[in-house]
Formats: C-alpha cells, sequence, structure tokens
C-alpha cells in the first residue's frame, strides 16, 4: 500500500469517525484528518498523483 492509498485510507476513517463522534476523541480527530489531508496534498501535488 502507498503512502496516498495508506492517507486516502486514514482519511475516510476520520471522516467517519467526525461524523459519528462528539465527545472526546473529536478534537483529536479533526486534528489527524486536517494533517492527513495536507500530507496527501502535498504527495499529490509533488508527484500528480490522483
Amino acid at each position: 500500500m502507498s503512502r496516498v492509498d495508506e492517507l486516502r485510507s486514514l482519511i475516510r476513517f476520520y471522516e467517519e469517525q467526525l461524523g459519528e463522534d462528539e465527545g472526546d476523541l473529536y478534537e483529536e480527530y479533526e486534528i489527524e484528518l486536517v494533517a492527513a489531508i495536507d500530507e496527501l496534498n502535498k504527495l499529490t501535488k509533488n508527484s500528480n498523483v490522483e
């Protein structure tokens, strides 16, 4: 599994968790989601991976 695929999987996971969880982990999931999106954007921008 490439890092891009791994990040896409993580993003899906965090999006699902944010939709279901409004408790203590919400802020942590939100932070992790933003970090994963940022990393994915950097990787895909540099290599034009879709």
